[in-house]
């Protein structure tokens, strides 16, 4: 997909400051041109351009005049302090699925968010790394400091957002999360419904994994979802993007999505095609 191509580029980092490296395949494909900067811990796409000949990546330096790559490696070995604020690359793809957790017993693992040049969503049975594990651990990071966890109260209000005849309620003495319905039932995560489950793992990885000045990739963001809750999420998304100064890049199919975006942020590949085949026909 266009989407993954995009990541594929962006995941590129030089081996040396002036080397620019692209995959083979895409020495062959024209069929996408991007621009990448990297400026004053600043990540941002621009020009980018579908069915465009010739493939061109620029890499730059991410802030201090530090080559690019080496500043990657510190912050994922956490050797700078500036993690926070130095952009990353957060993808969803299309194929999101989220197994039952099945490997092991829920228990209470250090989650503390580590910086990530390139997350991308892979679907695992594991605890360790999960939604649920990463709550947990904000919730007894709650309890032994004896003070609210900003994090944890955040997601809790924005994933009850979304929820209707239910809420995300607490952590159990079983260590796992608890959706209370109206009539008093406690669900698990596992009882949701597809499209509560796409939110409430959408939202968990994007708490996460984003940093201040990255870029936001998601593949088709409404599967499973209402055409209300489509709407809901971009506009959720668009305003958390807003505040961390965060490019958010998305592919879809669905209207409601499309139109949440100006013309301008738009690129609509079936005008692309039309204009090659003109071109071609010339």
């Amino acid at each position: 997909t266009i989407l993954e191509i995009i990541k594929d580029l962006l995941s590129v980092i030089p081996a040396k400051d002036n080397e620019r490296k692209i995959p083979s395949f895409l020495q062959e494909n024209s069929f996408i041109s991007l621009l990448l900067q990297v400026e004053d811990s600043t990540i941002k796409t621009t020009h980018i351009k579908v069915g465009y000949e010739g493939t061109r990546l620029l890499l730059t330096t991410l802030g201090g005049g530090s080559p690019l790559f080496e500043k990657i490696r510190k912050l994922e070995q956490k050797e700078d302090k500036e993690n926070e604020s130095s952009g990353n690359i957060v993808y969803f793809p299309a194929n999101r699925n989220y197994p039952l957790l099945t490997d092991e017993r829920a228990s209470i693992k250090d989650e503390t968010p580590k910086y990530h040049w390139i997350y991308e969503y892979k679907p695992s049975d594991k605890w360790a790394g999960s939604i649920e594990s990463y709550l947990l651990y904000l919730d007894y990071l709650g309890l032994k400091q004896k003070k609210i966890q900003p994090d944890f109260e955040y997601f809790k209000k924005l994933f009850n957002s979304f929820l209707d005849d239910k809420e995300f309620s607490h952590i159990n003495d079983r260590l796992r999360v608890v959706i209370k319905t109206k009539d008093g039932k406690e669900l698990y995560k596992d009882d949701l419904s597809g499209g509560e489950k796409q939110i409430f793992h959408i939202l968990g990885d994007i708490q996460r994994f984003t940093r201040k000045n990255g870029i936001l990739i998601i593949d088709e963001p409404e599967i499973h979802l209402h055409p209300v809750w489509q709407r809901m999420l971009m506009k959720k998304l668009r305003k958390f993007c807003k505040s961390k100064n965060i490019q958010l890049i998305v592919t879809t199919h669905s209207i409601e999505v499309f139109e949440m975006f100006m013309s301008r942020a738009r690129i609509e590949l079936d005008d692309v095609f039309a204009e090659q085949l003109e071109e071609t026909n010339v």
